[in-house]
């Protein structure tokens, strides 16, 4: 596994990923996902990662919203029923981090927003 630089975060996406797993402990403000692949769109060329991982230590806030009945919806508490299947959407710009995809469980439309801590991401070359 390489350590991907800020850089590289900046640049990473990840078109309809496989979430492989997925942890969120509110009492030590930690959340990890690991994905099955990714992609860092670099100006020269592009290139596919697998395994990739994204750890936040120490964030400040979490937010979760759900659309469901055609509404977004905030949701109160993480359940494991808001686990991530999919990442469809992420965005890492200082100190906010989005992911967005389909709940596990329940099928619906699930976005974290989450501001502060520290974001590290490793991967595998493809």
């Amino acid at each position: 596994m390489q350590v991907l630089t800020n850089t590289d975060i900046a640049l990473l996406s990840f078109p309809d990923t496989q979430v492989l797993e997925f942890s969120l402990d509110m009492n030590s403000k930690n959340f990890s996902v690991r994905c099955s692949d990714g992609y860092l769109d670099l100006p020269s060329q592009g290139t596919e990662l697998s395994q990739v991982l994204l750890e936040i230590t120490g964030f400040s806030e979490i937010t979760i919203n759900e659309l469901s009945d055609d509404q977004l919806q905030l949701i109160p508490r993480c359940t494991p029923d808001f686990a991530l299947k999919d990442i469809c959407e992420f965005s890492a710009k200082e100190g906010e981090i989005g992911l967005k995809g389909f709940s596990k469980e329940r099928g619906y439309w699930t976005e974290y927003s989450i501001s502060g801590g520290s974001l590290r991401a490793y991967a595998a070359k493809s």
